[in-house]
């Protein structure tokens, strides 16, 4: 995604419904916005779509000559000719679950994808996606082309079918061309391996039922006319709770598509071919054919893309609304190269090619596809004849692998480490008969475990799941599917309930909306309950939370989009749309609007706020390259033929960045000439950082990729040395586990150990010098993760106590309550974490962001662009210079700070005076010390657990980065993403703006020594480096589908798609939700095994 590009339509339609949803989940309250509306930061060599994909390589590589098409492999089983023989798309196209594809997204409706086990090029076209309650969440439809037949296929109606090529199976073509084969075994259909669906045949042949295990949902496929010799094509869509989306079909040819809610597409067909699909409203989009060949497709907004092909109907050429242009050659009906056009007059760009030695399909052969990227280097990978990945090898030689099961589940995955003939680092996953996970253990052994499954409604759903730290939740059901309850097991668990509409409950909507939700409680106690409505289309339309929180209300239009959102305190928005769903204005009651201008690939190309305009500049791929700012100053970005960041330039002067053969970065050259350099191992992790002037970070990492010793030196001496432990005891043995248990300063001397309680919240935190206590942190809660007392010695309750009303908002401190307050949005208006340091007169736009606030007698006001408080431009005195990569300047009474940052936006370096000053930092991210050029330390900084600066902390040189690298407010509040946070108190100042924490105040689910969230939007394990959000936003979206992302797969089928994807639904759309943190277990253990072995993506090629 661009820098501050708002996400489009799609992400849009999640946002609103499974941030709400997990909000009523965690019992707090989302403003439900279109997600367009919120200003991100990213890196800039992301795509600005939905889908972002890695960054597309960018050069001139010549590509293989295309070869007239043919029938692969003389040898093909039968029934797979056969296949190819029908309307069937061949065994091998569309989304293969467990393959691994190579992606680039195209615009925001059209995506390429090649998949590397096989060479079938898939290309996908998204023409609609209306909300809808219903299964999948919406009226979605489009079109894919598949390269091994050559041909379009819609995504859904009458492409979405059953057919029995041969008496031997039955086989289901999906919504992107793929073929799942049920093979006949007597009356009953063995299930198709990978795909975790059951199909059911009726008794008269005439109806088809395919179920999903992870979600419930239930797709009917009916025959036409009772004809038990044609295919059987979708005729309805169910959830788990009996909504359904229907088909209604002219013979073969799709006449309509209904939605729960009525919202309704209609298709309109010419000579057999569809030429129009119109919404409910009237917006339409429509199809122009060549014979079997789509020419082009023009959207909604009238914007056209078209598509060339050759003489044997392979695609060759892509060309944008916006005359962006990608081609294809062809090795066969394998894709030979993908070539992202840059000279539009000589037809070259960036191109990376493929070549392909396949094993026979069937056979138990592997072969070795090698994939060459721009600049000429090789990547290879090993295949089978599942198309499953078995192992890739890096341009620089390094090697990972996986090992996998009969159902296409990776059972083993090995990683890079290897040294000579001993191999790497394995991480195992364990499943059941069902094809759900069970366990997922870490080469060091932390082990996480999903357990007690049960099969309700069809979906596989687990009645426990036990982190690798011990911590064990418990999920009940109802008869449906539908979350009942989340109960965290031990002392300090609490356990949460809820209710959906049915016969029993009316909260408006349709059956498994969810109607009320329940803060976590001790069993028998009553719990602060947050309730929902909704209106006859199932649309929410109020969250009344607990008092003294006020209600928040939702009007939409009539494509379901939210049309205003009204918060507690009566601030109402008011939200426009353009025929894409692209949000083009946001109007508050009182005010100026903030204005968004598209461009018809789906990039933004201007906002305008109060703050003035921002324009944005794109490539020949949709990279951002020039940033105007609002005082017409100017950011500038350049690209390897790789696609890397080349060179940064702003008002600072020019970063430029330098990569080795894997894509890793080796170079950071500062605007003041100075070099530094990084290192890394065969995994691609950094393990060393060289600063100008001699000063080395190291970083020593476990089996499981975690820090387990850091250090810094230079001629000045040892400037860092830290030592973490993971190690913890169980029945009297000590065990791995996910959690730093200890951590020893070797430069001090001092030790550190980290108590936690049964829920995973950090307990209890002790220094020591040798035997001698030193200091002592004690942290009490209530099950809802509020800190009802804290103090210095182990044991609860303690000295310190705070008081909470029933919407988790601090109150009072030690009975004093006077210095507390909060708006009826949720906003903190007062705060008094000491008495020596309070907070008063905050004040907040319509847009939530804080304007004002008085600390310590000192009134500071605030301005932002766009409708968070994520780009701060100014904050009393000070101006902040915002930009692709971060924050690169700030000026303060005429004195200039400067930021040099990495191609993701990592600090590297400050510059004050005209001198350079470099950051070293801990496991957390947190700055440790600031050296000179010399190598002299010039700042040091201490904290406690929760990152409240320590009197032993010094600073020569005034610097804003400290706890976990996020910005330290004059104020004594940190300054994170959307949200500021009090380390006196662990908590923000603001609820979760993305529903998606179970207390929506509390900082890292209350364990700061193991978590960041330095978006403030949602918590993330640093030390495991990867959550279930990132699984599907870095595994799924960037197209990593090899082994890692069937491991993702497998883990959001347990995990995501069990407990919390089905519950994403659960206030918009029938479905149940499970604990949040549950999710993140399952992200902790298995998510982490997939990062230590594929994160550094770049460095294996792709």
């Amino acid at each position: 995604m661009h820098v501050g590009m708002p996400a489009i339509r799609r992400r849009r339609r999640r946002v609103r419904m499974a941030a709400v949803s997990v909000a009523a989940a965690t019992a707090t309250v989302v403003a439900l916005v279109p997600a367009t509306a919120a200003d991100q930061t990213a890196s800039p060599a992301r795509s600005v779509f939905t889908a972002d994909p890695p960054p597309v390589p960018q050069g001139v590589t010549k590509a293989p000559a295309s070869t007239p098409i043919g029938v692969p492999g003389s040898k093909r089983p039968t029934v797979t000719a056969g296949i190819l023989q029908s309307s069937f798309q061949g065994i091998g196209t569309g989304k293969v679950p467990w393959s691994d594809f190579h992606q680039a997204q195209l615009t925001d409706a059209v995506a390429a994808q090649v998949n590397v086990g096989n060479g079938n090029l898939l290309l996908t076209l998204t023409a609609f996606d209306v909300a809808d309650p219903g299964p999948g969440g919406g009226l979605k439809f489009g079109h894919a082309y598949n390269g091994l037949n050559t041909s379009w296929k819609s995504s859904t109606g009458a492409d979405y079918l059953v057919r029995e090529p041969n008496s031997g199976a039955v086989y289901v073509q999906g919504p992107s061309g793929t073929i799942a084969v049920f093979e006949r075994d007597g009356d009953d259909l063995t299930p198709a391996p990978g795909y975790r669906q059951d199909l059911e045949e009726s008794s008269d042949g005439k109806t088809f039922t395919l179920t999903d295990r992870g979600s419930g949902r239930e797709t009917t496929f009916t025959r036409p006319d009772d004809d038990i010799s044609t295919a059987a094509r979708v005729s309805r869509i169910e959830d788990n709770n009996g909504n359904a989306t229907t088909f209604a079909y002219d013979g073969d040819l799709t006449r309509t598509m209904t939605g729960v809610s009525g919202r309704k597409l209609t298709f309109t067909h010419q000579d057999g071919r569809l030429v129009k699909v119109a919404d409910h409203t009237g917006r339409e989009a429509t199809y122009d054919w060549d014979g079997p060949d789509l020419a082009s497709f023009t959207d909604t907004a009238g914007a056209t893309t078209r598509f060339d092909y050759d003489a044997s109907h392979r695609l060759t050429k892509v060309t944008t609304p916006e005359g962006r242009q990608t081609t294809f050659t062809w090795d066969t009906n394998r894709v030979g190269s993908i070539t992202r056009v840059t000279d539009e007059a000589e037809g070259t760009g960036p191109t990376t090619a493929f070549r392909w030695v396949l094993p026979q399909p069937g056979s138990p052969g592997e072969g070795v596809v090698r994939i060459t990227d721009p600049r000429g280097e090789h990547t290879l990978k090993t295949v089978d004849s599942r198309w499953r990945t078995r192992k890739t090898e890096n341009p620089l030689g390094h090697e990972r692998s996986a090992e996998w099961n009969a159902d296409n589940s990776v059972v083993t995955a090995t990683d890079a480490m290897g040294v000579g003939g001993d191999p790497g680092n394995a991480t195992t996953f364990g499943w059941n008969n069902r094809g759900a996970m069970t366990s997922a253990e870490l080469p060091t052994g932390a082990t996480t475990s999903l357990s007690a499954y049960q099969t309700i409604s069809g979906a596989d759903l687990p009645g426990t799941i036990t982190t690798p730290d011990g911590e064990e939740t418990d999920y009940d059901y109802d008869t449906k599917g539908n979350t009942l309850s989340v109960a965290v097991t031990g002392d300090d668990g609490g356990s949460r309930e809820f209710t959906y509409q049915d016969s029993d409950t009316d909260c408006g909507g349709f059956d498994g909306q969810r109607c009320t939700a329940e803060q976590p409680h001790k069993d028998g106690e009553s719990a602060p309950t947050t309730h929902f409505t909704y209106n006859g289309d199932g649309d929410l339309t109020t969250v009344d939370p607990p008092e003294p929180k006020g209600d928040t209300t939702y009007t939409y239009d009539a494509l379901g989009r939210t049309k205003t959102v009204t918060d507690g305190r009566g601030q109402t928005l008011t939200y426009t749309y353009d025929d894409r769903d692209r949000v083009t204005r946001v109007e508050p009651e009182t005010g100026a609007a903030i204005v968004y201008t598209w461009d018809d690939d789906g990039n933004r190309t201007s906002r305008t706020d109060t703050t003035g305009t921002t324009g944005y500049t794109y490539d020949d791929l949709s990279r951002e390259t020039v940033r105007t700012l609002q005082d017409g100053s100017q950011t500038v970005l350049a690209y390897t033929p790789n696609g890397n960041l080349d060179y940064y330039r702003d008002a600072g002067g020019e970063t430029d960045y330098t990569y080795d053969a894997a894509n890793r970065l080796t170079d950071l050259t500062a605007p003041d000439g100075k070099t530094t350099t990084f290192d890394h191992n065969s995994n691609g992790e950094r393990t060393k950082t060289t600063y100008p002037g001699g000063t080395v970070q190291e970083i020593d990492l476990d089996d499981s990729g975690r820090p387990q010793r850091i250090t810094a030196t230079s001629d000045a001496g040892t400037l860092v040395d830290l030592s973490y432990d993971y190690s913890r005891t169980e029945g009297g043995e000590t065990v791995d586990g996910t959690k730093i248990r200890a951590k020893t300063d070797h430069v001090t001397g001092l030790d550190y150990t980290y108590s936690y309680n049964s829920a995973g919240r950090l307990s209890y935190a002790e220094e020591q010098d040798g035997s001698e206590k030193v200091a002592g942190w004690q942290y009490c809660y209530d099950p809802a993760g509020n800190v009802t007392s804290q103090g210095v010695t182990e044991g609860c309750p303690r000295g310190t106590e705070y008081t909470y009303n029933d919407a988790s908002q601090l109150t009072a401190k030690n009975g004093e309550g006077s210095g507390w307050s909060y708006d009826e949005a949720g906003n903190e208006t007062a705060g008094a974490p000491t008495t020596a340091d309070t907070r008063t007169g905050e004040k907040y736009s319509a847009y939530n962001q804080l304007t004002e606030i008085t600390h310590d007698g000192a009134t500071y006001t605030a301005e932002y662009a766009g409708t968070s408080n994520a780009e701060r431009v100014r904050f009393g005195d000070t101006t902040f210079r915002n930009t692709p990569l971060g924050l690169s300047a700030q000026t303060t009474s005429g004195v200039t700070t400067g930021f040099v940052r990495e191609p993701a936006g990592t600090l590297n370096s400050m510059t004050r005076g005209g001198e350079s000053y470099y950051y070293l930092t801990d496991a957390l991210g947190s700055v440790v010390a600031l050296t000179d050029e010399s190598g002299n330390k010039v700042n040091s900084y201490d904290y406690k657990p929760r990152g409240s600066l320590r009197a032993g902390s010094s600073e020569e040189v005034p610097q804003p980065y400290h706890f976990t690298g996020t910005y330290h407010d004059p104020t004594h509040l940190y300054k994170m993403g959307v949200r500021y946070y009090d380390s006196r108190t662990g908590r923000f100042t603001q609820p979760d703006p993305s529903g998606q924490e179970v207390n929506p105040y509390l900082y890292a689910n209350g364990d700061p020594v193991n978590n960041i969230d330095p978006t403030g939007k949602l918590f993330g394990a640093v030390a495991l480096g990867i959550t279930v959000a990132t699984i599907g936003y870095a595994y799924y979206t960037n197209g990593q589908n090899g082994a890692e992302a069937a491991t993702a797969a497998a883990i959001a089928d347990a995990g995501v798609v069990a407990l919390c994807e089905v519950g994403a639904a659960a206030t918009t759309g029938p479905g149940a939700v499970a604990a949040l943190p549950a999710c993140m277990t399952i992200g902790a253990a298995a998510g982490m095994a997939v990062s230590n072995m594929y994160k550094q993506k770049q460095s294996y090629g792709y």
